[in-house]
């Protein structure tokens, strides 16, 4: 089994090991983040989990036509929540697995490495453009991107990249400095209470209180503007 189908099951069984909430939309972004990683790295592209053919065959099990909606979207409009939507999607997926006769696959092969994007710099590129990224501008997708990003990076065992380590910084500035105040709780918590919703690019969302945040705390350790949004030929350079 690939590290990336590993992991999807292990989520499966023990959800808040992983994610932020046992969602779909958690699930989504989380293996966004991680598949990413992994890719940088030259390991596992995430293939093996064979999305394309599981959106055919949703398309059949439903009588849909999905076209180029996602297999998260698909089973979200056939459940009650989010919740309900996350055990669904893998209730689905075990049918969909079912269906198909064994098939001898080679997951050793070589995927090539994606050119590398660090924290800082993703996090540049999101600013600049949501839509491209997150599907909208929305804190949670944050959150839980960076969670598979870093858990890529425990898996397999690396050294904490700068970006990471600078990353650490901020969430212990937000609990320890910034938001102090009441019971012990994560850094991604405090942020959202702070907030009046989660997503959109005004100062009152999630989303805008945390890139206010990362600018106050680049300013505070000398580095302004560091998160600020890339430029139009950086987001789209080759």
């Amino acid at each position: 089994m690939s590290k990336v189908a590993d992991v999807f099951w292990e989520i499966s069984r023990n959800p808040l090991e992983y994610l932020p909430e046992p969602s779909l939309r958690a699930l989504r972004y989380f293996l966004s983040g991680y598949i990413a990683r992994m890719m940088t790295e030259g390991e596992d592209d995430g293939r093996d989990l064979d999305y394309r053919g599981f959106q055919a065959w949703l398309d059949a099990h439903f009588s849909i036509r999905a076209g180029p909606r996602s297999v998260y979207l698909a089973v979200e409009s056939y459940s009650a929540g989010q919740e309900d939507a996350f055990r669904n999607f893998y209730r689905l997926y075990e049918e969909f697995q079912r269906s198909l006769n064994p098939v001898s696959t080679d997951s050793n092969h070589n995927h090539g490495r994606r050119p590398r994007t660090d924290l800082v710099e993703w996090l540049r590129r999101v600013r600049y453009l949501p839509p491209l990224y997150l599907g909208h501008a929305n804190f949670f997708g944050i959150h839980a991107y960076i969670a598979g990003h870093e858990r890529a990076g425990r898996d397999l065992g690396l050294p904490k990249t700068q970006d990471e380590e600078l990353f650490d910084r901020f969430k212990l500035w937000i609990e320890q400095e910034k938001l102090p105040e009441g019971s012990p709780r994560p850094w991604f918590k405090r942020i959202g209470f702070c907030a009046f919703h989660d997503c959109g690019e005004s100062k009152g969302s999630a989303y805008g209180v945390f890139y206010e945040f990362l600018d106050e705390f680049a300013t505070k350790i000398g580095k302004p503007g560091l998160f600020e949004p890339l430029a139009r030929h950086e987001v789209y350079k080759p």
